[in-house]
């Protein structure tokens, strides 16, 4: 049986949804830029790992 691919999103929203990002330099800074707190916080963890995963955890208001 072929493979037939049906889609419930327009190409439009499938890109919304799963394509890159497009951020502003407001964005960029907001999102990939940590605070002292956030510094300090990722400083305090021993495991590379535990560091490594706090930041995407993270939630930015």
């Amino acid at each position: 049986m072929p493979h037939s691919q049906t889609s419930l999103l327009t190409p439009t929203e499938q890109r919304d949804l799963y394509g890159i990002p497009v951020l502003n330099e407001v964005e960029r800074q907001a999102y990939f830029t940590f605070d002292a707190i956030e510094i300090k916080t990722l400083n305090q963890f021993i495991d590379v790992k535990d560091a490594a995963y706090h930041p995407s955890v993270l939630t930015k208001s």
